[in-house]
């Protein structure tokens, strides 16, 4: 007679699932490399960014600092800025975007399978995943609103994993997250504190009392938004497309380069 499963005990990730997972992330971090150049909407321009910033600050002398000088301002996208510049240091101007991408791809399938597992300690991994990363934001170059969204499933994960029992160093940990998220693209850093202020209000709802400590943690995003937000000398206007924008979703946000491999 066979002993029956306890229901408690996380069940196995699938093994086919997650070699699967893990072959298709290595076509897709391989995707950058398949082309003699990479060529994204924004990404040039970070690029250049990124040169001049590491020419500027490593640099003084170089023939940039007679044309450019960095801003004091605490503003978000310097991610890629900051990335961008190691990266070419490393491996070169030519090859700093494609190093990028695949390191974003990697990064976001990491980041959304730690997420799933904060809530699902038993989850396998799971070729999903590899559908989600691979979207229209990463191959036209919005590496900062994709690392920003990379970075928001990290915290959340991180703070469903730890809410029932917030410490000093964990308080601490969100805090670094949100301050990162908020030097990195305002858009993530505001669904960020969205969705924690949401799981506590569920928590209060369900009778949960949440950790006072959130407000601590969440008070670097928040001043990094509302720094934004003074600094903010015209915003653009916006009218949205509605029409388009529902008739070609949800397959452009998830369209890829053309070619052999897009």
């Amino acid at each position: 007679m066979q002993r029956a499963a306890d229901p408690t005990v996380p069940a196995r990730p699938s093994r086919v699932s997650a070699v699967l997972a893990f072959a298709l992330l290595a076509a897709q971090m391989l995707l950058p490399w398949s082309v003699p150049r990479l060529i994204t909407q924004d990404g040039p321009s970070h690029l250049y960014t990124a040169v001049v910033a590491w020419n500027l600050v490593f640099h003084p002398t170089s023939v940039y600092s007679a044309i450019y000088q960095l801003q004091p301002l605490t503003n978000p996208n310097w991610a890629t800025t900051v990335m961008l510049g190691c990266l070419s240091a490393l491996a070169g101007v030519e090859h700093a975007e494609k190093l990028l991408m695949s390191l974003c791809l990697l990064a976001g399938f990491l980041a959304f399978s730690y997420a799933v597992r904060s809530l699902d300690p038993g989850a396998a991994w799971s070729p999903i995943a590899n559908f989600l990363v691979q979207t229209w934001f990463l191959w036209i170059g919005y590496y900062n609103f994709y690392l920003g969204m990379v970075l928001c499933l990290f915290v959340v994960g991180y703070y469903l994993r730890h809410a029932r029992a917030l410490t000093w160093p964990k308080v601490l940990a969100i805090g670094i997250g949100g301050l990162c998220l908020g030097l990195t693209h305002p858009i993530p850093a505001a669904l960020m504190v969205m969705a924690l202020a949401t799981l506590a209000l569920w928590s209060w709802f369900w009778k949960q009392r949440p950790d006072a400590w959130l407000l601590l943690a969440l008070s670097p995003a928040v001043a990094m938004l509302l720094v934004f937000a003074r600094n903010t000398q015209a915003p653009g206007r916006y009218v949205p497309d509605v029409e388009r924008a529902w008739r070609e979703f949800p397959m452009q946000v998830f369209a890829t380069a053309g070619g052999a491999w897009g």
